[in-house]
């Protein structure tokens, strides 16, 4: 081992070539001690050329030192004094004894009566965080001692700290790359837990809130702040609202605001939108609603649909700039399906196909898009009413005359469709297809004295009709005399009725053309003297005079094609008189033919006198 010997005069520094000769082939011994002089000086520079300088003194050089490392072990602080400053002296310290012997640190000194006797404005110290890892902890100095204000740990986490040095206000989790704002454990890429506010202040705790351009006067009330805030309502955030605000007097007074109002236990929930439209009040209204369904509701807060409006007279207007103005929609066959209006006319094409128009001047047109009348329709038109219900037709505009049709108790008992005139029945057509007028009875055939008189024309073409008191029908022929009736059968003319200015004739069809097998009566006499007239009066009517006529069960041996019904039928029998007139001929003829002969034979006997 090598050793330097120096100076006896402490402070005497070795003049370069002394340097040289001493230190001159040491190769790789070390300069473990300078012996006499515990603090030796350098006039120069001083070169190890690679090699140690071991001690326990203190170096001090005045000029340069080069080495390509310097450690420092133990306890011993590594200080660089500045004391240059006329008031204060500056300085950085290396420790190495800090944080229960983990790391080390460099203290930033700064010796003034601001600090006392501590002398540390700022540190930079290792620290262990946790197994497997450290990090660097940044100190500065705050009201009298070092606060910790930042940390970077090993593992990527960087925190800031509240003035306190307690609370991570700001965390960066570099494992997930979330920030945490108020929270060391961010669920989402940027979560804020508390106020954030830009601008003037002003912000409730339970705010975050952005400010614009302007001034704020609490005493002249200025109102010239737009703000913009999000809003926790209630402990357990049951809403969360962005509300648009204008400062005025000492707060922000809200002039709209969307929210979030929770519904269930799974955070799902209402959006609304809300305004106020007085500015003297700090409450908005609801103006709009989606539900957690997903229907929207405008004028209401309980949408039943995907859209639900709700209003006053005027609820909805759609404008358009062109002529024409539509809606569409397009389900989920892609039919398109579209109403508006075409210039001035409204219509509704379901399918791309127009079914139906309400022109100009109010004319409906279904089936058509010229109508003509105030309705329309091209094509079959069916008014139906549930069962149970009722489904009417009203003309004109009052209830006076109406066409309705009565639905029945179940779908197999259907009632009547009615024309009601003036607020009272005229004529109906019934279940079974009858035509009723003045009458709901379908009976008429059977109406007595002081009955529902009235008209039905049955749907298999017969005709009742009663009338109390009066003429029941009138037949009326204008102009030329002629046939006011005609019968046929099987199309085929059998009778008519003919009237002249002053009579009426009853016909029987008797055209020769129309008969076959023709002989004379040859029992007329005989049919004639069974005949029995006789005098009667009705059962129905007894206190009437007796009339004449004959028995009909009597005459249907005698002259069968004259009589009608059987004698145990439940219908009346009855006589067509008329039909005996040929028999009372021929007896007549009969009688005259003997009176003729009795006569011949008279006036044979009597020689002609």
């Amino acid at each position: 081992m090598s050793t330097i010997t120096t100076r006896a005069g402490k402070g005497s520094p070795l003049t370069n070539t002394e340097v040289d000769n001493n230190f001159t082939n040491l190769n790789d011994d070390k300069l473990e001690n300078v012996s006499e002089d515990t603090t030796p000086q350098l006039g120069g520079d001083l070169d190890l050329n690679s090699n140690d300088i071991t001690g326990t003194g203190n170096i001090d050089v005045t000029g340069t030192v080069t080495a390509d490392g310097l450690t420092v072990e133990g306890s011993t602080d590594v200080a660089l004094i500045t004391t240059n400053r006329p008031t204060y002296t500056e300085g950085l310290t290396l420790r190495n004894t800090l944080n229960w012997g983990y790391g080390a640190s460099l203290s930033f000194d700064s010796i003034t009566s601001l600090n006392g006797s501590n002398g540390e404005v700022g540190r930079i110290q290792s620290t262990w965080i946790s197994t497997g890892y450290h990090g660097l902890d940044f100190y500065v100095f705050n009201n009298n001692s070092l606060s910790r204000q930042m940390r970077i740990a090993g593992n990527g986490d960087i925190s800031f700290y509240d003035d306190a040095g307690t609370s991570q206000d700001f965390y960066w989790d570099a494992s997930t790359s979330r920030l945490g704002l108020g929270t060391t454990s961010p669920t989402t890429e940027l979560q804020t837990v508390g106020q954030i506010v830009g601008g003037t202040s002003g912000f409730g705790s339970n705010m975050v809130g952005f400010t614009g351009l302007g001034s704020f006067n609490s005493s002249t009330a200025v109102e010239n702040i737009d703000a913009l805030y999000l809003r926790k309502n209630g402990t357990d955030a049951s809403s969360v609202s962005i509300a648009l605000a204008s400062a005025g007097g000492d707060s922000y007074y809200v002039g709209s605001r969307i929210k979030h109002i929770r519904s269930g236990s799974n955070s799902n929930g209402h959006l609304t939108f809300e305004t106020k439209s007085d500015s003297s009040t700090n409450t908005t209204t609801e103006r709009m609603r989606i539900t957690d369904a997903g229907n929207v509701g405008i004028g209401t807060t309980s949408p039943v649909r995907t859209l639900h409006v709700t209003g006053g007279n005027d609820t909805i207007r759609l404008e358009s700039t062109g002529a024409n103005t539509k809606i569409e929609m397009v389900n989920t066959t892609s039919s398109t399906n579209e109403f508006g209006f075409l210039g001035a006319n409204f219509f509704v094409s379901p399918n791309g196909s127009e079914a139906m128009r309400i022109d100009s001047s109010g004319k409906v047109g279904i089936g058509t898009t010229s109508p003509n009348r105030n309705l329309h329709v091209i094509g079959n038109a069916t008014i139906e009413a549930t069962t149970g219900n009722s489904a009417f037709l009203f003309i004109p505009t009052d209830t006076d005359n109406r066409l309705y049709s009565r639905a029945g108790n179940a779908s197999t008992t259907p009632l009547p469709l009615t024309f009601f005139m003036g607020g009272s029945e005229a004529a109906r057509i019934d279940s079974s297809g009858n035509l009723l007028v003045g009458t709901t009875n379908n009976t008429q055939y059977a109406v007595t004295d002081g009955g529902d008189a009235g008209l039905c024309y049955r749907a298999n073409a017969s005709l009742d009709i009663s009338r109390q008191d009066g003429d029941v029908t009138n037949f009326n022929r204008l102009g030329s005399d002629g046939k006011i009736v005609k019968f046929r059968k099987d199309g085929t003319t059998v009778g008519s009725i003919s009237v002249t200015s002053s009579a009426t004739t009853y016909n029987t069809t008797s055209d020769a053309r129309l008969k076959t097998s023709i002989e004379p009566i040859a029992d007329a006499t005989d049919r004639l003297m069974r005949m029995n007239p006789v005098s009667h009066k009705w059962i129905d009517n007894p206190e009437a005079g007796s009339v004449v006529g004959f028995i009909a069960q009597e005459m249907q041996s005698i002259v069968p094609e004259a009589v009608s019904g059987t004698p145990d039928g439940e219908e009346m029998m009855a006589m067509d008189y008329g039909r005996i007139t040929p028999v009372l001929v021929a007896a007549l003829q009969e009688a005259l033919t003997r009176i003729e002969s009795l006569e011949n034979q008279i006036s044979n006997l009597t020689g002609g006198s």
